[in-house]
């Protein structure tokens, strides 16, 4: 049920008149949330969500306020002995790295969310 309806979601977000309502209507910390979701899946979903929704610039802030760059960046995560070759195998990860990497491109279009401080680290974000 909550695969169809971010399905749909997604779909009609790419609205900008659409993508406003959602964003007062408190959705994006929803989707936030969902970004840490065991499903790949949902994940997945909100994180193209997301990406439409962030075309607004209203929506970037809120999204950079409510720590959405940071579950985006820990979905672009690969532990560091990881084979590729059999990473690439995986489409259900190719995919949720494809949607976190749209997510992160659609944010990045905002100064202040180009850097985004991490426990000691930094982020930046490459131009899409």
């Amino acid at each position: 049920c909550q695969i169809a309806s971010l399905k749909i979601l997604k779909d009609i977000s790419e609205s900008r008149p659409i993508s406003r309502s959602l964003t007062d209507l408190g959705a994006i910390q929803s989707l936030i949330g969902l970004l840490s979701s065991t499903v790949p899946d949902l994940q997945c979903l909100s994180a193209e969500t997301i990406a439409n929704i962030a075309k607004l610039t209203r929506a970037r802030r809120l999204v950079r306020k409510d720590g959405g760059i940071g579950k985006f960046v820990s979905l672009l995560n690969i532990p560091p002995n990881t084979n590729i070759d059999i990473l690439k195998e995986d489409k259900q990860a190719v995919e949720l790295l494809r949607c976190a990497a749209l997510g992160l491109c659609s944010l990045s279009k905002s100064k202040k969310n180009k850097r985004v401080r991490k426990p000691n680290m930094m982020v930046h974000f490459i131009q899409c």
